[in-house]
């Protein structure tokens, strides 16, 4: 395999009555759930914790600009947030950016096949990002691809079906806490003091910390009653959404957490939503965007997300940062080999074709998944301590040894077994 210089081979080991140390905190859950939803937690996550891997997809409005906004270039930055970055005002945004995102080459098809092959069970994709445009037919606002780009293909409708077609599951992302755009008006100044659009954080609703706290949280339920709630229940209830993945809890009260969660249980109790809800109440633990180290979690439920390039939009200013196919694999193995799930991001062009290079290593995943994929999917965590060559995945008393690095003499030696092995 061209891969295996990093993930060099993964060996199938068959324990019999395998004995490795206490596997019984590897079941655990031990999360700290304040939701009557504890209940059916474990049935609604089955099919989240048997897929393991996942395609993460940030495209909107931002893509039209790719990281470039009147000479300004988003070197290392996220181009997802360039309206942010660059000060775009919402008259300038909607007119540089939104009115001009019509894909005309996008392929949905294409996009689930690629992420079929390479061996993700899932699909999530920004519907709305922070800027507030809706790349989707949306009842609840024109600030959409419909209305403001006046496209009339829907392409959440598209890759929706298509995942549908063939057997992934369908997520969106959806910024709950941060609209730019419907919420609050950036138009004027982005440092002003009390302007939420600006504020790093909640305090924008805190009337220690902002006296204009009161007039910004009516402005924000406004939002949540208008905007916010509806779009997440026309978008379970239109587009068969399978997961909610909210973003940004930071920026918000935690009070504000339970209407969106809400939204999701009164429309349809059995939709995973992630950790950035907020106010712990998501059905699993997240991290940080793109970490490297993964501590040790008694958690049952948690995930890593990792984009291909420092931005998870598309930014043509970016190849440099990156990931190369090999350190991605390594991820998969580590994340899982600890009981966790891995979404890996790509950031499309404007034309709703994907970037060369993410295209190609899409393919190089897949062909790393053509014979080891059965150690991720419905995999667990190792029971055995780490490995000086590697990572351990498990299925029962199935042992994956990914072997990152073989041993000078070709003898590898499995640290903590304490029963033979009857195959390899």
């Amino acid at each position: 395999m061209k891969y295996m210089n990093i993930v060099r081979c993964v060996v199938v080991v068959v324990i019999a009555n395998m004995s490795c140390g206490d596997l019984a905190s590897a079941g655990e859950n031990s999360l700290d759930w304040r939701t009557e939803s504890k209940a059916t937690l474990d049935e609604r996550m089955a099919w989240w914790e048997e897929a393991r891997f996942a395609l993460f997809i940030h495209w909107g409005a931002y893509s039209v600009l790719g990281g470039e906004y009147k000479g300004e270039t988003l070197e290392h930055k996220y181009a997802e947030q360039i309206q942010r970055i660059c000060k775009i005002s919402k008259e300038d945004y909607r007119k540089d950016a939104a009115s001009l995102f019509r894909p005309e080459q996008f392929d949905a098809e294409q996009w689930v096949k690629l992420a079929k092959d390479a061996g993700m069970k899932y699909v999530v994709i920004t519907a709305k990002h922070h800027d507030g445009f809706a790349i989707y037919h949306s009842k609840h606002s024109d600030f959409d691809v419909e209305n403001t780009s006046q496209w009339e293909r829907d392409p959440l409708k598209e890759l929706s079906d298509a995942c549908r077609k063939h057997g992934l599951k369908f997520g969106v992302y959806y910024s709950q806490s941060q609209d730019w755009h419907d919420v609050f008006d950036p138009s004027g100044d982005w440092k002003a003091p009390g302007n939420p659009a600006a504020t790093r954080g909640s305090q924008w609703g805190d009337p220690a910390k902002c006296d204009k706290a009161a007039a910004n949280r009516k402005m924000f339920e406004a939002y949540m009653e208008k905007k916010g709630i509806p779009q997440v229940v026309e978008l379970i209830e239109d587009y068969g959404v399978e997961m909610v993945w909210y973003d940004t809890p930071g920026a918000y009260l935690d009070e504000y957490a339970q209407p969106f969660l809400d939204a999701v249980r009164n429309t349809n109790p059995d939709v995973v939503v992630n950790a950035r809800i907020g106010a712990g109440l998501g059905d699993y633990q997240g991290g940080p965007d793109s970490p490297v180290v993964f501590s040790y979690t008694k958690d049952r439920y948690w995930e890593a997300i990792q984009s291909t390039l420092h931005s998870w939009g598309y930014n043509k200013f970016d190849e440099v940062s990156r990931r190369p196919t090999d350190y991605l694999l390594r991820m998969l193995a580590t994340v899982v080999s600890k009981g966790g799930n891995m979404m890996i991001n790509v950031g499309p062009k404007p034309d709703g074709t994907l970037v060369e290079n993410d295209t190609k290593c899409l393919r190089e995943i897949a062909e790393w998944s053509r014979d080891h994929i059965e150690s991720i999917h419905g995999a667990h965590r190792s029971p055995l301590p780490p490995q000086n060559w590697g990572v351990v995945t498990r299925k029962g008393t199935d042992l994956y040894l990914h072997v990152f690095d073989w041993p000078e003499d070709g003898t590898l030696r499995v640290g903590g077994l304490r029963t033979a092995g009857t195959s390899a």
